[in-house]
C-alpha cells in the first residue's frame, strides 16, 4: 500500500494511505488538536492529543457503526450519549 507523508507546520507528520486512511502524528504519537488524529477507511474516526485518547467537544472515538466513546486525557468517561457527556463536562466532574 502507498503512503505520503507530509510535514506539518507544528513539526509532526500527516501519513495518507492509498486506501484514503490518515494518520497524524507528532513525536512518534498519534496527534492533531483541529480534528481527529486517525481516520479509518471504514468511517471510524479517533481524537488523540499526545498519544493519548482526548476530546472535550465530543466522542473521542466515532465509530460508524454508531458506537461512540468518550475520552479525556486517555481516561474514558463512561456516558451514554453526547448529552450526558456535555454535563459532565460542565461540572468537571473528573477533574
Amino acid at each position: 500500500m502507498d503512503r505520503t507523508i507530509t510535514q506539518l507546520p507544528n513539526g509532526g507528520e500527516l501519513h495518507e494511505y492509498s486506501d484514503g486512511e490518515k494518520y497524524y502524528y507528532l513525536h512518534h504519537n498519534y496527534h492533531r488538536e483541529d480534528g481527529c488524529a486517525v481516520e479509518l477507511i471504514n468511517g471510524t474516526r479517533y481524537w488523540y492529543i499526545n498519544g493519548h485518547l482526548h476530546r472535550t467537544d465530543g466522542p473521542a472515538i466515532d465509530c460508524l457503526n454508531g458506537n461512540k466513546y468518550w475520552y479525556v486525557d486517555g481516561v474514558q468517561l463512561y456516558c451514554k450519549n453526547q448529552e450526558q457527556f456535555e454535563r459532565l463536562m460542565k461540572l468537571k466532574v473528573f477533574w
